[in-house]
């Protein structure tokens, strides 16, 4: 059994085009399977996003909305469950998706980058991604004191959930947090501006027909 199974681990791609993607991402640890889809607002599509943390799934959901796109994700624990990895793994996962519904979309032009402010109530965060295959992830609190804990999960798990997209669509994320009080505002001001940014991102740019955002054009 452990032999058949370290056979299957890696990424495997089971739709792929400019206006739809489904992967499923294997390691000794996890499964998670993650899809982005273009077009019509699917009416079920909350049902399709499953973590195991049940705030994540609150902020991919979040993602989803404010990117416009339909967001799925599901997880399944091979081993132990960790949300720690759990939540890098799916960030991880729906990287590699957005990064190759990206690379899809490249031959007709792509903007490739975004930026957005996110604002709910007193909290408000504002984040720049740029997809030019330099992977990172830099956050910033300053005078924000980011609780330990947020809802049913820690603050470190959100924030692994970012670095893994980071990761795993070699973007690099620069996050600050500019005001809030209440942690699920404060996360949920985040999300809502990494989706705004995202929606930016895949949207179509012909000047970049065949390019990348980054000067090098690759």
């Amino acid at each position: 059994m452990e032999k058949e199974k370290s056979e299957k681990l890696g990424t495997f791609f089971k739709v792929s085009n400019p206006n739809h993607v489904k992967v499923q991402h294997i390691t000794k640890e996890t499964v998670i399977e993650a899809e982005i889809e273009l077009g019509k607002r699917n009416p079920d599509l909350k049902e399709g996003i499953n973590s195991g943390i049940a705030f994540l799934d609150h902020m991919i959901e979040t993602v989803a909305w404010r990117s416009c796109s339909n967001i799925a994700i599901s997880v399944h624990s091979t081993r132990y469950e960790l949300f720690h990895t759990i939540a890098e793994d799916a960030g991880i996962t729906f990287g590699i998706a957005l990064k190759k519904l990206l690379d899809n979309r490249k031959s007709k032009g792509v903007e490739g980058r975004g930026s957005s402010f996110g604002l709910i109530d007193e909290a408000l965060s504002m984040l720049n991604i740029s997809f030019e295959g330099r992977a990172g992830c830099a956050i910033a609190e300053d005078d924000i004191k980011m609780p330990e804990h947020v809802e049913t999960t820690q603050s470190a798990n959100l924030a692994a959930f970012l670095e893994g997209f980071a990761h795993g669509s070699c973007a690099t994320i620069n996050l600050k947090f500019i005001s809030g009080k209440d942690p699920h505002h404060i996360w949920e001001s985040a999300y809502r501006a990494l989706g705004e940014a995202v929606r930016q991102a895949i949207s179509s740019n012909p000047w970049r027909a065949d390019t990348s955002v980054g000067v090098k054009g690759i």
